[in-house]
């Protein structure tokens, strides 16, 4: 063997290393209890169980009101000593069928001119039969990723990059995501399908590879 398919040998080798210590897991649980919605219509009220993640400005009675939606996911599965690679987290749209069924009302699930909204990282500890409107759990800018506005009535934001929120939960703390519109202007909405949906491949989905 001489020097230059020696030094392909060992490229090769490296390369064969270093893709097999990289490992992939995936979160999407069902009936994710730490999964929540804070509104301020009753801003005392705690919506537990959410059915569906809905981000929007409304109005109801000429009144303006607002929802943000809350998530964590359980990264115990992670080792301690993982060096995170990269993390996406995935939110489906819900369905128009679904929409209308629980809303009673033909408005797209994904509607608005100004429905652009901020993942953001969840700094406060908090339970989804604890947070309320007047009670929210607290956030920070800090790597906040910018989903921009839909161009569908359904259209999904999959594959969202919190690679640095995530880096961020295992040093600080893993209190998850928070989900709220960029503007809080009405009338825009975003509504995402929720651990409990009734097509599992739409419950909310955080995927890490690490080492």
């Amino acid at each position: 063997m001489n020097l230059k398919t020696k030094q392909y040998a060992i490229v090769i080798s490296l390369l064969f290393l270093s893709c097999k210590s990289i490992k992939t897991i995936t979160i999407q649980p069902d009936a994710n209890p730490t999964e929540t919605v804070a509104q301020s219509q009753v801003p005392t009220y705690s919506v537990t169980h959410t059915t569906t993640l809905p981000v929007l400005a409304w109005t109801a009675g000429g009144t303006p009101f607002y929802l943000r939606a809350y998530i964590r996911f359980d990264l115990s599965n992670l080792p301690a000593n993982a060096t995170i690679l990269d993390a996406s987290l995935s939110l489906h749209s819900l369905s128009q069928s679904e929409y209308t069924r629980l809303n009673k009302s033909n408005l797209a699930p994904q509607s608005g001119e100004s429905n652009a909204c901020y993942v953001s990282r969840i700094t406060t500890p908090w339970t989804d039969n604890t947070v309320y409107w007047n009670n929210k759990p607290g956030t920070t800018i800090t790597n906040e990723v910018l989903l921009p506005q839909t161009k569908g009535p359904e259209e999904d934001a999959l594959d969202i990059n919190v690679t640095a929120l995530v880096k961020d939960m295992l040093r600080e703390g893993n209190y998850g995501f928070a989900i709220g519109l960029k503007d809080e202007q009405y009338y825009n909405c975003r509504d995402f399908a929720s651990s409990v949906d009734v097509e599992p491949f739409r419950h909310p989905k955080l995927v890490i590879r690490y080492r």
